[in-house]
């Protein structure tokens, strides 16, 4: 019982660390395609 409830916790935080690793390699991505804002000008929300 003990050693199932071990691997479930593992299981958990590698999901979690590989969730993370993902995000952290997609975000520059993410970043890159965000259109930035110069200063004086206003800010518009459009979805292309």
């Amino acid at each position: 019982m003990n050693s199932v409830r071990v691997r479930r916790t593992l299981a958990k935080c590698l999901v979690v660390l590989v969730a993370g690793f993902v995000l952290n390699l997609i975000s520059p991505v993410v970043i890159a395609q965000q259109r930035t804002i110069h200063p004086g000008e206003t800010s518009v929300v459009t979805f292309d």
